[in-house]
């Protein structure tokens, strides 16, 4: 399975870390991976993280990246009903 580089934040603007600092993801698929995200409480800081940041491409030098944002709905109403 491919591996999916990311990053978590508590806002959509955050800038990205550096490549090294990335987590990995093991899934099927980009949205796949996106989803598995969102089903698991990850912290920032003891606070639930809001936002995913999946990187989707980086230039050949590495010196340009895009990221796909994807908002983690984590609200207490969602816990509730799982």
């Amino acid at each position: 399975m491919p591996k999916f580089r990311y990053f978590l934040s508590l806002e959509p603007t955050s800038p990205a870390p550096a490549d090294n600092e990335l987590s990995e993801i093991v899934a099927d698929s980009l949205s796949l991976a996106a989803r598995h995200l969102a089903k698991h409480r990850l912290l920032i800081d003891g606070q639930p993280a809001r936002w995913a940041h999946l990187l989707v491409w980086a230039s050949a030098s590495g010196e340009q990246r895009g990221f796909e944002s994807i908002r983690l709905h984590q609200s207490e109403e969602r816990d509730e009903a799982e």
